[in-house]
């Protein structure tokens, strides 16, 4: 299994894996399909929260003052 992967832009890719050891050598190719991807949500909502924590902590902070 192979994580990680990331490609820049959608489209056909090819990728080719070597294999050597002392028994010979060998290559095999994986022919790859990329989608466009979509917005990234997970992203979207934690900047969303992010903003919406900074808010709360300003005004229990403006309120304190107060």
């Amino acid at each position: 299994m192979m994580e990680g992967m990331t490609f820049n832009q959608p489209g056909q890719w090819n990728q080719a894996i070597a294999i050597t050891s002392t028994l010979g050598e060998g290559t095999v190719n994986f022919p790859i399909t990329v989608g466009k991807s979509g917005p990234n949500l997970v992203l979207i909502g934690s900047i969303a929260g992010g903003i919406m924590i900074a808010g709360l902590l300003a005004a229990l902070l403006k309120r304190k003052k107060n």
